[in-house]
């Protein structure tokens, strides 16, 4: 295989590391507010950025990785705003999309936000088939409350509040509450 990735274990040191360019120090100096119990995983083509103030919590699962594995012109993206928070346990892939988090942003405990999905073709193995990403887009100042799903494809709104529980199958409109499954408009902010 001719990628890189890598992740942290819970002393910081990198677990797996593959032609990669990027330390688990270089990581830990660039983003010194990502728990060192964060399981971090980045293939090295794939974009990450994370503003000022911002955080990556205690176990939590991110993994900004391309599903082919193979270097090309769009790759995978995850993009942190200024003073956004990824709380504890969440599982966060960018699966060869794009996933942007806005400005003041606060994911709860045990959230799940996954850009890939996996094919569904009769007569196919499941885990054979190729799957599809698309991007994910949260706006300025959301609350994804506990056990949250964000699916591919969605967008939601600058405002917003996703409910406990709650599965996003669909865009969010700004400044509303949504919860349910899936997700529906239950009122306005």
């Amino acid at each position: 295989m001719n990628w890189g990735s890598y992740a942290l274990d819970v002393w910081g040191r990198a677990k797996h590391v593959i032609k990669n360019d990027i330390a688990a120090w270089e990581i830990r100096r660039r983003f010194p507010s990502i728990h060192y119990s964060a399981d971090i995983k980045w293939d090295p083509w794939c974009a990450f950025e994370m503003g000022e103030g911002s955080a990556i919590l205690q176990h939590s699962m991110v993994w900004i990785t391309n599903e082919t594995r193979e270097p090309k012109e769009n790759n995978a993206a995850l993009i942190i705003g200024k003073r956004t928070g990824i709380g504890e346990f969440c599982n966060v892939r960018t699966g060869g999309a794009r996933i942007e988090l806005g400005d003041h942003t606060l994911l709860s405990q045990f959230c799940t936000i996954i850009a890939h999905t996996h094919g569904l073709e009769p007569g196919v193995l499941i885990r054979d088939q190729r799957g599809e990403s698309a991007d994910i887009i949260i706006g300025k100042d959301v609350w994804i409350c506990n056990f949250a799903v964000i699916t591919p494809g969605v967008t939601i709104g600058d405002g917003s509040v996703v409910a406990a529980g709650a599965v996003v199958t669909k865009d969010v409109p700004p400044g509303v509450v949504v919860g349910g499954i899936p997700a529906k408009v239950i009122r306005n902010r």
